[in-house]
């Protein structure tokens, strides 16, 4: 289907439509640069001759056989004619009624210049000046409807074509049949004079000439007004012939001789504007070709009112906004378009849609393209659409597209308005691989919490359980120990008194019934200070850690135990205290029962606002999560019991060890 669009829709070779319209737009640029300064050339001659008429003696009167006939001719007769025409048909086929105003002055214009040059300047002047003037009068009259209506932005016309043609057939025939009657009357002597033999022009043809001056005048201002903002070429060139058949009737009206020096600067002045609407509508036939419209349709699109501001709307649109034609040749490119396909307005020209969008995405476009144009309906229009679209480089990207179609002259243009949303798929793909990421980690989550619950669990029966082996320790322990010892002092003491009557026996006796009591008096309060370190309440947590390190060494000879402290009592929160001494007795525990370490160091120190306790061994080591989980020595219950008092108290809880390289179990909180 590509190959078939661009078949129909390349008709000459690309290379060579591009060489035409670059040195056409040059020569255009040209034409409109040196505008100006041919406008003010022109003016200058104008004062000059009219300043210095003693140096333009009457022998300076020229006028060679057919020349005015063959000048009027080229340059203000055949191409205002064909102006005219291209504005009649634009009006019928839907333009305003300022085309219409243009199309009559043209008209208007290139009969009278006509006509004067086949009468030639001398033999009729009365004929000749009459025709002349009262149809370039007639031409800036309609010129001057045509510059008020476009620049009131008067394009209000009745619809239908029909309609359209019988007024503009209408209004040329007309213009027709008032140049011939005209011609007609002059030539018979029915008109007044415009111009006596022996005296020169009258009065009536100096109005005649001033009032039409006036009125090409204003409306060349009205058209310069009008197109300030687009600067077209068409509109330009128009305005500078316009101001030039304004200096020429200057120069004409001025002129007391017929075939003077200032006679014939105006109809210089004519002929050069005859250039200038030559360059219009070459101007126009050139943005025809570029825009895939015709001629009319091109000059109807010049004089909309609103199409300067449609323009900066479609040039400051951030979407590619691209019109096509029912073939698929693209008819406008604008900034956003260039920028996301990275081709030129030139090479836009050459491609069709297929060159741009997946060609599946524009098969099924082009098909709903040509049901919308006759029913309005379809999935593409009104409606958004997401398709692959291809860059200049061959990169393909993510595209968003809808079309509308709309009736233009004898054909029909849809407009796609296609935006780039790389960055939104970007960012959906971001949210939803950040969607993923969030519901992986609210799995782990709760599968944390789960372990986390039946790790609680777990905990509690642990702790029931150890509760109750706890209690049982205490009563084997009473029972077994202070009991025992109370038991054995009762017998001592009834054996002390048993009888005995020697002294020095019986003082015997009774150190050995005191040193029973004192031991079963340490083993009463060792046995209390498992089940609450008193010590903390009499001496606070720095005196009682450094108690419990010498008790521990004397009771472990082979174990060293080094001190780093740098807190002071207040610092450490109360809930803290009975946590740091339970830390304490349990990894010493463990040390001494399995870690079979040498060394260990103690830190109580501040950091960051907190408070850590570490306790440092360089004993064996062994896998924290693997006794912890399975509770194997190295006091696994006994782990999980500390970790859960300190996070309880507000701290955090953690054990580093490696196999062979000792361990380290740290706990911290706020000051």
């Amino acid at each position: 289907m590509a190959s078939s669009m661009r078949g129909n829709a390349k008709i000459n070779n690309p290379i060579e439509s591009r060489q035409w319209t670059e040195e056409t737009l040059q020569t255009l640029r040209f034409l409109v640069g040196i505008g100006h300064p041919l406008l003010l050339f022109f003016v200058i001659l104008v004062i000059v001759f009219n300043v210095l008429p003693n140096y333009f003696p009457p022998t300076s009167i020229f006028e060679a056989p057919l020349l005015l006939l063959v000048m009027n001719t080229l340059f203000v007769s055949i191409i205002p004619f064909v102006v005219a025409l291209i504005a009649l048909r634009g009006y019928i086929e839907g333009g305003s009624a300022n085309l219409l105003f243009f199309g009559c002055g043209m008209l208007s214009f290139t009969l009278a210049c006509f006509i004067a040059g086949w009468l030639g300047a001398q033999a009729q002047a009365n004929a000749n000046l009459t025709i002349h003037n009262t149809g370039v009068l007639l031409a800036s009259l309609f010129n001057l409807l045509a510059g008020v209506t476009l620049y009131l932005g008067k394009s209000a016309e009745k619809d239908g074509e029909k309609y359209k043609k019988n007024v503009g057939i209408f209004a040329y025939v007309g213009i027709l049949i008032f140049t011939a009657g005209l011609s007609f009357a002059a030539l018979r002597g029915y008109t007044p004079a415009f111009y006596v033999h022996g005296s020169g022009p009258s009065l009536l043809r100096e109005v005649v000439l001033m009032a039409a001056t006036i009125f090409f005048g204003v409306s060349c201002l009205l058209i310069v007004v009008f197109d300030r903002d687009r600067r077209s070429f068409f509109l330009s060139c128009y305005a500078v012939a316009l101001a030039l058949i304004t200096i020429g009737l200057v120069a004409l009206m001025t002129s007391k001789r017929a075939n003077s020096p200032l006679s014939w600067l105006g109809r210089s002045a004519q002929f050069t504007a005859g250039i200038y609407f030559l360059a219009a509508v070459v101007a126009a036939v050139r943005a025809a070709w570029a825009n895939r419209w015709t001629v009319p349709d091109t000059i109807r699109d010049f004089l909309r009112p609103s199409e300067a501001l449609y323009r900066d709307l479609v040039e400051t649109a951030t979407d590619a906004i691209i019109p096509i034609s029912t073939s698929g040749e693209i008819l406008l490119w604008n900034t956003a378009a260039e920028q996301m396909f990275g081709y030129n307005r030139m090479e836009a020209l050459r491609l069709v849609p297929s060159d741009l969008i997946d060609p599946e995405d524009s098969k099924r476009m082009f098909q709903e393209i040509e049901a919308g144009t006759v029913s309005g309906k379809g999935s593409y229009v009104g409606k958004l659409r997401e398709v692959k679209a291809r860059r200049n480089s061959g990169e393909e990207f993510p595209a968003e597209l809808s079309f509308s179609s709309r009736r233009l002259g004898g054909g029909s243009v849809s407009t796609l308005i296609i935006r780039d949303i790389t960055e939104r798929k970007r960012a959906e793909e971001t949210l939803q691989k950040r969607t993923l990421e969030l519901q992986r980690l609210t799995e782990t989550l709760e599968q944390r919490v789960k372990e986390r619950t039946a790790e609680l669990a777990d905990l509690s029966s642990q702790l029931v359980s150890a509760q109750e082996n706890e209690r049982q320790r205490i009563s084997y322990d009473l029972h077994d120990n202070a009991l025992q010892a109370l038991l054995a002092i009762r017998f001592e003491i009834e054996d002390l008194f048993a009888g005995q009557d020697d002294w020095a026996a019986l003082q015997e006796k009774a150190k050995e019934v005191m040193a029973t009591a004192l031991d079963t008096v340490g083993k009463i309060r060792s046995m209390q200070g498992d089940l609450w370190p008193y010590v903390l309440d009499d001496i606070g947590i720095l005196a009682s850690i450094g108690w419990y390190c010498r008790e521990f060494e004397k009771n472990h000879p082979g174990l060293t135990i080094e001190r780093k402290d740098d807190v002071t009592e207040h610092e450490i929160s109360s809930s803290a205290k009975i946590v740091i001494y339970r830390i304490l007795q349990e990894t010493l525990s463990n040390v001494a029962k399995h870690s079979q370490a040498s060394r260990v160091t103690l830190r109580l120190l501040k950091k960051d606002h907190r408070v850590e306790f570490t306790v440092e061994d360089n004993g064996i080591g062994f896998d924290p999560v693997e006794t912890m989980i399975k509770k194997t020595p190295w006091g696994g219950l006994g782990l999980l019991n500390i970790k859960a008092r300190t996070e309880l108290s507000g701290g955090t809880f953690g054990v580093e060890s490696v196999r062979g390289k000792g361990t380290t179990v740290h706990a911290s909180w706020p000051l």
